[in-house]
């Protein structure tokens, strides 16, 4: 596909079993042309997972060759601007969940924008303690998910302010890359990203589905919860000279047994 009509970025970092998730919410999309560029921010997993779709050719497997700094998804981000091929880009977080409409929406939004972005809107779930675990959000079907999802978005109603990459889209020439975090003096990379970028509204229709679980104060862990980094890290092993500084030895996936439990 030499110019898709939209270019779809996944920044991923130890996560293969949300990431697989991810992609197959991605391949559900009603808009088809599209390119999915899944970004390796030295993780040793990803490319395994992305062997499973590699048939699908709109899914493009990059790895970030640069040394590794602490970031949030910023290096990867910046990596899949520059290597997109359309002129609209759209973001995904791999362990959020796509509605079908989320590709043809930001590119309807866009082409009808005066704005160089558009933002839609976006649900939520919630996975509190003791429940907020990999193994609970891949055990979920889409049914089960959106329910959830609904049912808090009825709770809390329209929330005009709040904003999250996952929903956002912007024009690929944008004169704009990410900061990573690392290299700020503060803020979160995506709110100092869509500041700069001048987001200040978002479009009534929902497009995607934010996974809300807490992952990413969990430093010690690589953003996980304890018993999944335990598992995942069973199955590589410390190489320096491999990719990430970890081997490969198995098969990354913590919980085969949901493999296609997100759409049966």
């Amino acid at each position: 596909m030499a110019n898709p009509k939209i270019s779809l970025i996944t920044c991923t970092y130890f996560r293969p079993d949300l990431l697989r998730r991810t992609i197959q919410s991605v391949q559900k999309q009603s808009m088809e042309d599209y390119e999915h560029l899944i970004i390796s921010d030295h993780c040793p997993f990803a490319e395994f997972v992305y062997s499973e779709f590699s048939d699908d050719k709109r899914i493009k497997f990059i790895k970030n060759s640069q040394p590794h700094i602490y970031n949030l998804g910023a290096c990867s981000f910046n990596i899949g601007i520059e290597n997109s091929k359309s002129k609209y880009i759209s973001y995904v977080l791999d362990d959020d969940i796509l509605y079908e409409n989320h590709l043809e929406e930001h590119v309807n939004g866009l082409k009808n924008s005066n704005n160089s972005w558009f933002h839609s809107n976006f649900d939520n779930i919630e996975f509190n303690e003791p429940n907020n675990t990999v193994k609970n959000i891949v055990s979920l079907d889409y049914k089960t998910i959106c329910d959830m999802a609904l049912k808090l978005r009825e709770r809390d109603g329209f929330r005009p302010m709040s904003f999250d990459v996952g929903a956002l889209c912007h024009r690929q020439n944008i004169n704009l890359r990410w900061t990573p975090q690392s290299k700020m003096a503060g803020g979160w990379e995506d709110t100092v990203f869509m500041s700069k970028l001048g987001v200040d509204q978002k479009d009534k229709i929902y497009t995607t589905i934010k996974v809300n679980w807490g992952g990413i104060h969990r430093k010690t862990t690589k953003g996980l919860n304890e018993t999944y980094f335990d598992k995942l890290m069973k199955k590589v092993k410390v190489n320096s000279d491999s990719y990430g500084g970890y081997e490969l030895i198995e098969d990354p996936l913590v919980y085969p047994e949901f493999k296609n439990t997100l759409y049966g």
